[in-house]
């Protein structure tokens, strides 16, 4: 059995603090799903929290992702 590998996997989510920015033209990551009223992230990061009434916040590890140069 062979061993597993990391690999970068470049991903696009939105600049600033949120999944999905109310304020902003409804700014929405494209792994966000809100089904069922309860928000949840394909990229599994951490939890979700609200920032009333701006929007849905970025878990902390999707934060700290670096942006390319």
């Amino acid at each position: 059995m062979k061993a597993n590998k990391v690999v970068l996997l470049p991903i696009k989510v939105p600049a600033g603090k949120f999944c999905w920015d109310y304020n902003e033209k409804f700014i929405i990551c494209r792994y966000f799903d809100n089904e069922g009223g309860c928000p949840t992230c394909a990229l599994r990061l951490g939890d979700l929290g609200y920032e009333e009434p701006f929007g849905v916040l970025k878990p902390e590890k999707c934060l700290g992702l670096e942006a390319v140069k």
